[in-house]
Order: structure tokens, then sequence, then C-alpha cells
């Protein structure tokens, strides 16, 4: 599956979603995603590999999306 440019702009508003309602940053939503990716990954990484991504690891719109797909 690869995650389309529809896929990640849905992503990006919900992140934003996320942040006016918790009152926080775009940025810190992104940052705690980000971290929970990375802690993710040593623990089970088939889990993190699974998910389409640019990168070497997954950004949290790709993780987004990559949920979503799975729904």
């Amino acid at each position: 599956m690869k995650t389309n440019t529809t896929q990640l702009a849905a992503a990006r508003r919900a992140i934003e979603a996320i942040a006016v309602r918790e009152g926080i940053s775009v940025e810190d939503v992104r940052r705690e995603i980000s971290l929970a990716i990375l802690t993710a990954q040593p623990k089970d990484a088939s889990i993190v590999s699974a998910i389409p991504c640019a990168g070497l690891v997954p950004t949290p719109e790709e993780l987004i999306a990559y949920c979503v797909s799975k729904l």
C-alpha cells in the first residue's frame, strides 16, 4: 500500500484538530506521535516496518494514514 497525498492531507488535518482540541501546538502533537513510533519500533519492528513510508521511520501522518487504511 502506498500512502497517497489525499490520505496524508487528511492525517495533517487530524493532527491539527487534535492540537486545537488539546490546546497544544501541531509540533507538540507530531512530536508525541513520533516518540510513540520510536518507542514501539524496538519492541516490535515488524509492526513499524509494515507501515509504508518515504524514510526509515514513518512520519506521524504516514502512521495515521496507515492506521485508517486498516480500519
